[in-house]
């Protein structure tokens, strides 16, 4: 396995934090994703546990359409 070594300097401390915590943010961004998905596969509500309304659906499916978006604008994949 490769093995990849990042040296930052103090003053790109916050870049250092940043770089390794990406698999962290994607994951968190694909979990929200996931979580959107039920609602538009499944029906299934974010405000209560009972069925997402026909509103609640279609907001929720133009969420998820405009986080694709801005995923695209910067070339970025959540389910690779």
């Amino acid at each position: 396995m490769p093995k990849v070594i990042i040296e930052y300097s103090d003053l790109e401390e916050e870049e250092a934090v940043k770089a390794l915590t990406v698999n962290d943010r994607i994951n968190a961004i694909y979990n929200f994703d996931q979580m959107l998905r039920s609602v538009t596969k499944y029906s299934k509500s974010l405000l209560n546990d009972g069925e997402a309304s026909e509103l609640e659906v279609e907001v929720v499916d133009k969420v998820r359409q405009k986080l694709y978006e801005c995923l695209n604008e910067f070339n970025l994949k959540i389910d690779e």
